[in-house]
């Protein structure tokens, strides 16, 4: 199952043969790269697309009659998505460089320098690594692939830098004009959901035959269930048993001996917790959070942008929950609620990432003023001053308190003088009057 480029795609090359001298039919099968869907599938080569729900995985699949000793070739023709699209990488390059122009001769000018030197770096090395691995410099498919891999974590530090310094923006008050940064996926909330009483039951269908059209047969049968399905998601396992792979650490559900007639085929109906068919209130939560964001930025006329942004993803999300996804339980089912949460996935960095973003902005426009957060010098400046204030304060108290002492010891003083010349007086007066 080896891979080769050939221009702007890779080709998956699958050989199959028949070994026996007779006629035979031949079952063919090939997981497709990671990541891949149908959507990149270009050409099957003549196979057909099937999805596995346990490793999340799509597959090359068919079967067909082969000639004794017959060998076939099939080529699968897949685009190339391991590679970062130049409009990105400019678009953020640019970003970084208006933010910390825009930021020029505020206090975060030097941060802001810092900050876009370090996109530019990271950008060029995934423009290097890019061009050295590309298909047509005639790199390896692996090799390819393993470039883009490490290009993708690149990108997501530049897309955190380039966030923060769109907050930084957003914190002196000045509209970034839009928002291209991104916060780190570990914010996210978590997206299932907690209470399990808001989910839905749904149903597989297990079906066993008996191909034999004069045998008896006893088989065993069993079913891994999706990653997704722990054992307490299984409501009503039927007739079959429900137990854990020790290997893969998946649930399934088995019955170890059926016992079928000629021809005969039987059917096991098991009722699991709809764990993919659960975004409904994840997107009411959404909206809730995107308009209540929309509410206290409605204010900011500066912001417009911020604005819009929350308007685009308020669309996002009507048009997700309009989209009627497959009613029967299956793998067309898994699959369309996987692809369905990963975009819901999108839509939720966006607001987060515009909440995060407003928070610098409401922190400094308290009681109805528009004010900046100050700086740790000017920090200290005024805690000195208090300080100063405080020991000024101090010292006229202890002046006045010692001026008050020193009256009042005077006046004690002076009190006691005055007391023993009245004494005489009153002595005197009192001799004067027995005279008479």
């Amino acid at each position: 199952m080896p891979l080769r480029a050939d221009a702007d795609k890779l080709v998956l090359r699958i050989t199959a043969g028949n070994p026996a001298a007779t006629n035979q039919m031949v079952t063919i099968r090939s997981n497709l790269p990671a990541g891949v869907s149908s959507n990149h599938v270009l050409n099957t080569g003549g196979l057909d697309i099937g999805y596995d729900v346990r490793s999340d995985i799509y597959y090359v699949h068919g079967q067909m009659m082969f000639a004794p000793k017959e060998i076939r070739i099939f080529d699968i023709e897949i685009r190339d998505i391991w590679v970062i699209a130049v409009d990105e990488i400019d678009a953020l390059r640019s970003q970084a460089a208006e933010m910390s122009g825009l930021l020029a001769g505020s206090e975060f000018e030097e941060r802001a320098e810092t900050l876009q030197g370090e996109v530019k770096r990271r950008l060029d090395a995934i423009t290097e690594e890019q061009q050295r691995y590309s298909i047509a410099a005639g790199a390896r498919p692996i090799d390819h692939i393993r470039a883009y891999e490490a290009n993708r974590e690149q990108l997501a530090q530049v897309k955190r830098d380039v966030a923060r310094l769109e907050n930084l923006v957003l914190g002196t008050g000045r509209d970034p004009g839009r928002l291209l940064g991104e916060i780190p996926a570990a914010l996210m909330a978590d997206p299932r959901p907690a209470d399990t009483s808001v989910l839905h039951t749904a149903v597989i269908r297990i079906t066993a035959r008996n191909s034999s059209p004069t045998e008896t047969r006893t088989f065993p049968v069993r079913r891994m269930l999706p990653a997704e399905i722990s054992v307490s998601d299984v409501i009503d396992a039927g007739e079959l048993e429900v137990g854990i792979d020790a290997a893969s650490g998946l649930v399934y559900v088995e019955r170890r001996n059926v016992e079928l007639a000629p021809g005969e085929t039987v059917s096991f109906e098991v009722k699991l917790l709809d764990r993919w068919n659960i975004h409904g209130p994840r997107i009411e939560r959404l909206r809730d959070t995107a308009q209540d964001l929309r509410q206290r930025i409605s204010t900011r006329e500066q912001f417009l942008s911020v604005l819009n942004a929350l308007d685009s993803a308020l669309s996002d999300l009507d048009d997700l929950a309009a989209e009627e996804g497959p009613t029967r339980l299956d793998e067309q089912y898994v699959a369309f609620y996987r692809d369905q949460g990963q975009r819901l996935n999108v839509i939720e960095q966006r607001i987060m990432r515009i909440q995060d973003a407003m928070r610098p902005v409401e922190s400094t426009q308290r009681f109805g003023f528009n004010v900046k957060a100050p700086t740790m010098k000017t920090t200290w400046i005024i805690i000195y001053i208090i300080l100063g204030f405080l020991a000024l304060m101090s010292l006229l108290f202890f002046l006045r308190w010692y001026g008050r002492s020193a009256e009042d010891v005077l006046m004690h003083h002076g009190g006691q003088h005055s007391g023993g010349e009245g004494n005489e007086d009153s002595q005197g007066g009192g001799a004067a009057d027995d005279r008479k």
